[in-house]
């Protein structure tokens, strides 16, 4: 209806009811929650139910696939039948193979998986030229060979289908045998291999086999046992480096993830403050209490603190610690601790390359306690991916990669270079030998004080003559190379065994084992460490502080570099593959305030950089930074 004036006005309204009143304020908001939650119930509810149906509809669709596929396979394996013959085109055995990825269920369909494995082994040279000629890809081969692994890691029963299994695990993961059965080259066969052996990888191959080795089942001693050496030959003879340290890394991680029991453990020690005044003895002692697995792997899987005069050890308590055990300063401090000279337990070499002292039984009665933790403490560093600046010799390192030196007279030279150049000498030498005095014994220096060593029984009176010149030197080089250190090498390399197998090192020369403790001594690529930089609390890589920071960094001299990456990793070198297998990776943090002093995180290699407003004064404050010195305690 409407008013004089033209407006409508609402026709009054009566509660038949009775009194109308006014609703209370927290009834209001009570009724328009109950509201809010009906409709966000009735949202879920719908959402629910779409996600139910998809996923029934997904699964549907899926049977109905595997149905239609596993009928194309059998009408293809019928086909093949009737042709009365074993030998096929390469077309034909790739319509049965490619089929295979669609199947994805080994327990039900293991007699379809065991005519195709039938069908490849007698055409395995068919198979193998073909996809070496790239007329079909090597997917669907590897697909197989996973769904054999599954079927012999899921089985306790010899049967036909187990047993074609492991026939064809064993000729697809060994170069020698696939050259063998297939009459290919061994290029060809080798790079086969390779691509079957990384998928198989990835695939938790390795823990596969740690499960066959320790099972009771008959086909431990048919595939689980023998497959070891397979895969040892297969990473050594690898082509590349990289796919050597992945698959490395691989197995090792397979082999830790087994039980173990790490116990918590207490030691009463000085008055410490800081994690740099933790005496290394007293440190040793404390350590020392954890008893490994049945497996011998002591990774260390706790975190130290300092509380109260005493050092703790327990799992996980420390904020910032990488979860992983040990922080990564708090072991490159006590690795660079461990090797000082100073300390004895390793002498430098001219070239400042460190070696076990010979004389530390004068100094330390225990000394091979010591030598095996620092070798556990240097395992867990390669097992963490962690890099520490330890420059070894060439002679300590060929020992733990299992390479000795019998009797090598060029190896002497990583130890005395002086008694290298002298007794070398001693062959060119066209004098009189009985005026050199030479006898089979050599005199060492303990400390200050001359001792003589027979080399042989009854040395003191055996002179040195032209004639056995050539068996002095050579006992002189052995006694130097191996009888000076045995004790010490042998407590190390155990020590190192208890965390990484030694032989797992052995696929690495001595040099590529240096590498892999202390990274590429190369400069910083500082390209490679821009595109590996992840940005947190409102930095970007467009942001004009991030901006002048890498022009600064790109300004940088190779020393200051390195500092810069020891300030945030606590490594001056980068990793064995480049800043990709940094982890954490490098993460440059945005941090309160302006112009502030950068600090760092290392155990999460994070960099809490302030905004600037200029970069001149950005250059000055992390140069400031990254030569103070300064460690964790300011993160």
């Amino acid at each position: 209806m409407y008013s004089f004036e033209g407006n409508y006005r609402r026709r009054p309204q009566q509660n038949l009811a009775g009194a109308s009143r006014q609703a209370d304020k927290s009834e209001l908001l009570t009724r328009a929650l109950l509201e809010r939650q009906k409709r966000q119930n009735d949202r879920r509810r719908v959402e629910s139910a779409v996600k139910i149906q998809s996923a029934a509809r997904g699964f549907l669709t899926r049977r109905r696939l595997k149905r239609t596929r596993r009928a194309q396979f059998d009408d293809k394996i019928a086909e093949l039948r009737r042709r009365n013959s074993a030998r096929f085109e390469a077309d034909d055995v790739f319509q049965v193979l490619n089929r295979v990825p669609y199947i994805c269920e080994p327990n039900v369909d293991r007699a379809r998986v065991t005519t195709a494995n039938v069908i490849v082994k007698s055409n395995v040279r068919t198979v193998v030229d073909s996809i070496r000629e790239g007329a079909h890809t090597l997917h669907p081969l590897r697909t197989l060979m996973y769904y054999n692994l599954k079927i012999v890691a899921d089985t306790c029963d010899e049967d036909e289908s187990t047993i074609e299994a492991v026939d064809a695990l064993k000729m697809f993961t060994s170069a020698a045998d696939l050259a063998r059965g297939s009459g290919c080259d061994a290029a060809t066969a080798k790079s086969v291999v390779e691509g079957v052996f990384s998928f198989l990888v990835q695939k938790r191959y390795f823990e596969s086999i740690l499960r066959l080795v320790g099972s009771s089942s008959g086909l431990r001693d048919c595939f689980a046992v023998e497959s070891v050496k397979i895969v040892v030959d297969t990473i050594v003879r690898s082509t590349s480096k990289d796919q050597r340290v992945n698959w490395l890394r691989s197995f090792v991680s397979a082999v830790a993830a087994m039980p173990a029991v790490f116990p918590a453990l207490r030691s009463t020690v000085c008055k410490i403050e800081q994690w740099k005044d933790v005496p290394f003895e007293d440190l040793i002692d404390a350590l020392l209490q954890v008893r490994g697995s049945s497996y011998n792997l002591t990774l260390l899987y706790f975190v130290l603190s300092v509380d109260g005069g005493q050092v703790e050890a327990h799992c996980r308590r420390r904020p910032g610690s990488t979860g992983g055990g040990v922080s990564r300063e708090f072991l490159a401090e006590f690795m660079k601790t461990a090797f000082d000279p100073n300390r004895g337990f390793f002498v430098c070499n001219n070239n400042n390359e460190l070696y076990p002292n010979p004389n530390v039984s004068v100094i330390c009665s225990d000394f091979e306690v010591h030598y095996e933790f620092i070798g556990r403490m240097l395992g867990k560093a390669i097992y963490e991916n962690i890099l520490v600046d330890v420059p070894l010799a060439e002679f300590f390192l060929s020992k733990m990669v299992g390479k000795n030196f019998d009797q090598c007279l060029n190896s002497l030279a990583s130890i005395d270079p002086d008694l290298y150049r002298n007794i070398t000498k001693l062959r060119q030498y066209k004098g009189d030998f009985a005026e050199l005095g030479l006898d089979f014994t050599l005199s060492i220096n303990e400390y200050g004080q001359r001792k003589v060593i027979a080399l042989k029984e009854n040395g003191a009176d055996i002179a040195v003559t032209r004639d056995n010149v050539n068996e002095y030197i050579a006992l002189v080089a052995g006694y130097k190379l191996h009888v000076e250190v045995a004790r010490q090498c042998k407590a190390f390399i155990r020590g190192l065994n208890m965390v990484v197998p030694v032989e797992w090192l052995e696929m690495f020369t001595s040099k590529e084992l240096q590498v892999l403790i202390s990274g590429k001594d190369i400069p910083i690529d500082v390209d490679d460490l821009k595109n590996n930089t992840v940005y947190t609390g409102g930095y970007s890589v467009e942001d004009p502080t991030i901006v002048a920071f890498w022009n600064v960094v790109g300004s940088f001299s190779d020393q200051e570099r390195s500092q810069l990456i020891k300030f945030v990793t606590s490594h001056s070198r980068p990793p064995l593959l480049g800043f990709k297998e940094l982890h954490p990776k490098f993460c440059i943090q945005k941090a309160a305030g302006s112009d502030r002093l950068p600090t760092a995180s290392t155990c999460m290699n994070l960099l809490k950089l302030s905004t600037f407003e200029s970069e001149d004064t950005l250059r000055e404050k992390l140069i400031y930074a990254i030569q103070a010195g300064t460690g964790f305690e300011l993160s």
